[in-house]
């Protein structure tokens, strides 16, 4: 491989570029072209791919066409493009590929929808965000005689009474963890046009989550009855919740608010 085929060292990188390729390879990446100078060149493998030399040498002349044009913007992009679709097609040395995967996994997992996650016990529950109308402190519940064991009874909450649901006892959940602190949120279904308020452990936040139907033989029946999957996560496993499937099931719907 001779001097040419890689970007002349006196030539600008500008700070775009840096950050893309910090962003894309993790920092390793900014010194890709140390003593590339001297590499010998091998010719391609029998499966028609092509040894780290050379793959770094395309990669430089990319950088080197981005940094010769005449709009750095458009040229970030088109180098953006380039490097994402040798990630997808595996063509990029292999220091650089594991960093540009797990890179492009974080970034996939971004994508999944928006859920409210939450405890009861030691186990972890989602409910999506678009069927979440707040999350308040559990405050005054009014009992009401003659009900199910699940329901708390009725609270008002800024001018509207919502039935209290306790989430542990209407999954039939026994735990030895003391819930200290209990959280409300409450739920809304667009199908039924009902909500009510769900008493859960701890609030976790927000998280993007991807479900998994497949997996749903492994929750109880009285879980799987109110949930369209699960997520796996390298921190959790989190059963999803539907809200129309909870507040459509004939139990909820006889004290859900309209």
């Amino acid at each position: 491989m001779s001097d040419t085929d890689l970007p002349n060292s006196d030539d600008p990188v500008t700070p775009d570029l840096q950050a893309a390729l910090a962003a894309a390879f993790g920092d390793q990446a900014m010194n890709w072209d140390e003593g590339m100078s001297d590499a010998p060149t091998t010719p391609a493998t029998e499966n028609g791919g092509s040894d780290d030399a050379a793959d770094i040498a395309a990669l430089a002349n990319m950088l080197a066409d981005a940094n010769a044009s005449d709009d750095p913007g458009a040229a970030l992009d088109d180098l953006l493009k380039k490097v994402s679709s040798a990630i997808d097609e595996g063509n990029l040395p292999e220091q650089l590929q594991s960093n540009a995967a797990a890179q492009k996994k974080e970034t996939q997992q971004e994508t999944g929808v928006r859920h409210v996650v939450f405890e009861i016990g030691d186990r972890q529950f989602g409910l999506p965000l678009d069927g979440v109308l707040e999350i308040d402190r559990c405050g005054k519940v009014t009992s009401l005689p003659r009900t199910p064991n699940w329901l708390r009874g009725v609270t008002n909450l800024r001018g509207q009474i919502l039935s209290v649901t306790d989430f542990r006892n209407l999954l039939n959940l026994t735990t030895d963890r003391t819930a200290v602190g209990e959280k409300i949120i409450v739920v809304r279904s667009a199908r039924h046009a009902s909500s009510t308020a769900l008493v859960v452990d701890r609030v976790l936040g927000i998280r993007h989550l991807n479900s998994e139907r497949g997996a749903l033989s492994g929750l109880s029946d009285r879980i799987a009855n109110f949930s369209d999957g699960i997520s796996v996560t390298d921190q959790a496993t989190t059963v999803l919740i539907d809200p129309d499937l909870l507040l459509g099931c004939a139990e909820l719907s006889a004290y859900a608010a309209t």
